[in-house]
């Protein structure tokens, strides 16, 4: 049976039973694409849940589960959302530790801690392009973009979000 006939037969096979009176409605829009929504009213032990379900399931074959879904709730939605935050401040938090690393090496070691004489020093202490800025700040210079532009993002929002109330 292909994914196409599936829902014609079970919407036929739903029709076919008696007992209860069953009536497909719309899905929710958050649904998942392979959710059928119904109201029945139940008489136990003729039409129940589980008649409608064993139905559904010999009629769409036993390679398919038939299960009755629960929609998220709120505190469902809500912890998605909390991890989905954690998972991005995370990353963001990856992104200036890599960023930290590269800038202690050149700004602190190879700037300062370094002997005037030393090569690696004086390599970073040179002017680039004619003018008087030296290569170790243009380097810390791009370390610290990302980092601004990215990872810092979120107390910028946060600030703008806070003014806008």
């Amino acid at each position: 049976m292909t994914s196409l006939q599936r829902p014609k037969k079970v919407i036929h096979a739903l029709d076919a039973m008696t007992s209860p009176r069953i009536t497909i409605i719309d899905s929710l829009p958050h649904a998942p694409k392979n959710v059928l929504r119904i109201i029945y009213t139940p008489s136990p032990p003729e039409a129940t849940i589980r008649t409608i379900v064993d139905v559904v399931s010999r009629e769409v074959g036993p390679n398919v589960l038939v299960t009755i879904w629960h929609p998220p709730t709120m505190d469902d939605l809500a912890r998605e959302l909390h991890q989905r935050e954690q998972r991005n401040l995370l990353l963001r938090l990856l992104v200036a530790i890599l960023a930290a690393v590269p800038t202690f090496v050149i700004g602190i070691v190879y700037m300062t801690l370094l002997p005037k004489k030393n090569p690696g020093r004086r390599w970073f202490e040179r002017p680039v392009w004619e003018g008087s800025v030296m290569r170790g700040e243009w380097a810390l210079w791009l370390c610290a973009t990302p980092v601004m532009l990215y990872s810092a993002e979120v107390g910028c929002c946060y600030l703008v979000q806070k003014d806008d109330r």
